[in-house]
């Protein structure tokens, strides 16, 4: 039945869907109008007969002129790959008219509301964009979740000339975006008033800014010399490629495991998983300033490839965590038969537990066997009863974004 009777009044469906998607709220008004004054053409002395037929010569003209000037644009993203979550950041995007024609009066807007990062500041606008002419955009976002996410589609619209009708470009912008994990430097967590003791006195870290203790200052890049961390804070002021520069006065390597045994929906963000994976960085980013190396990275029972060079570690690990979501399987057990792989070089391995229990107790003392330390920590608030080496850590403590700000 309801196909017959789109077949039946197609054109007038056609033309319906038309008035909804193009006609303003003045130009319905409008239309409205002429439907009302068509019922004086019964009459020729009817005074509403000059009314319909300048109604709708209003809406024809103003179709017309907005058809020739409606936007035909051309869109390219510039903008970073990756960013921080919780961080502000600013993209923008280079506008070329492709039109015979200049287009005026253009507002831009994400199609629909994107789940994953909240928009700031008012709609980008261009007044007047000339034949051939390039233009450019700002939008102001903060990304709410990890993840990697598509770019939105951006809506161009202008109701030029009258804001009778309204003409519309969807862009759709090629890409997508990083989200990565929000974390502070590993000194500025309040996690246990023995965090040195616990963790190691590696991780006693001097007042200064996010620096260790062997932390000598920032240099220009020198080609051939190896680095170990780039200093991106002093790139960007400088222009040039800047490194951090440390006084080799420790070694060692160090291993993370990270659990995440944590039964969730799917898609649902687990607060105390997120504290966990800013930990992780947190810890790995204090290893390598530390100057030690990070031997290996476990997300569950599946290593993190961090590639070969410690300046790029760091990145590497915060991109898998990016992606990395909460397991409803116990994955714990299955790290036994990967103790050598685990332990292999490592000073200390530091296991990021979501629980306490049997299996992780045994998985600690097999580690024992292999590696100097092992450093287990549950992250919980209600943790009581967990024997002595074991540290409860609130995450609360670690979590480092407010969705209010």
């Amino acid at each position: 039945m309801r196909r017959l009777l789109e077949r039946q009044f197609r054109t007038f469906i056609r033309l319906n869907r038309w008035r909804r998607e193009h006609l303003t709220g003045a130009g319905n008004a409008m239309l409205a109008v002429a439907m009302l004054s068509i019922f004086g053409i019964f009459s020729l002395s009817s005074p509403l007969i000059p009314l319909f037929w300048t109604v709708v010569a209003a809406l024809l003209t103003t179709t017309t002129i907005g058809w020739f000037f409606r936007p035909v644009l051309k869109a390219t993203l510039d903008v970073p790959a990756k960013a921080e979550r919780g961080e502000r950041i600013v993209f923008e995007i280079l506008l070329e008219n492709l039109s015979r024609w200049p287009a005026f009066e253009m507002f831009f807007q994400f199609e629909g509301s994107p789940e994953h990062w909240r928009e700031a500041g008012d709609r980008p606008a261009i007044a007047v964009l000339g034949a051939g002419e390039t233009g450019k955009i700002r939008f102001h976002v903060r990304p709410l979740k990890r993840g990697s996410y598509p770019w939105a589609v951006v809506r161009c619209s202008t109701e030029f000339p009258l804001r009778l009708v309204r003409w519309r470009q969807m862009l759709d912008i090629q890409g997508e975006l990083l989200v990565l994990p929000a974390f502070r430097p590993l000194h500025e967590m309040e996690l246990f008033s023995s965090a040195p003791s616990i963790l190691g006195e590696e991780f006693s870290v001097a007042p200064t800014t996010g620096e260790s203790t062997d932390y000598l200052g920032a240099r220009e890049y020198q080609e051939g010399v190896p680095v170990r961390r780039w200093d991106y804070a002093c790139w960007a002021r400088t222009g040039k490629p800047a490194v951090r520069e440390y006084e080799d006065s420790q070694h060692g390597s160090a291993a993370i495991l990270i659990d995440p045994f944590y039964s969730s929906a799917p898609g649902e963000e687990v607060p105390a998983f997120e504290a966990m994976l800013s930990l992780a960085a947190a810890l790995a980013e204090a290893t390598i300033d530390g100057g030690r190396h990070l031997n290996s990275v476990y997300l569950g029972d599946q290593p993190v490839d961090l590639g070969e060079f410690a300046a790029d570690q760091v990145d590497r690990l915060l991109e898998a965590l990016a992606i990395a979501a909460p397991s409803a399987i116990d994955l714990t057990p299955s790290l036994s038969d990967r103790i050598d792989a685990i332990a292999l070089e490592a000073d200390a391995v530091y296991c990021l537990f979501s629980c306490w229990d049997a299996s992780r107790e045994r998985l600690c003392n097999a580690l024992n066997q292999e590696a100097a330390r092992v450093v287990p920590l549950v992250l919980g608030t209600d943790l009581h009863g967990l024997p002595a080496g074991v540290a409860a850590i609130d995450p609360a403590r670690i979590s480092v974004f407010e969705e209010d700000l």
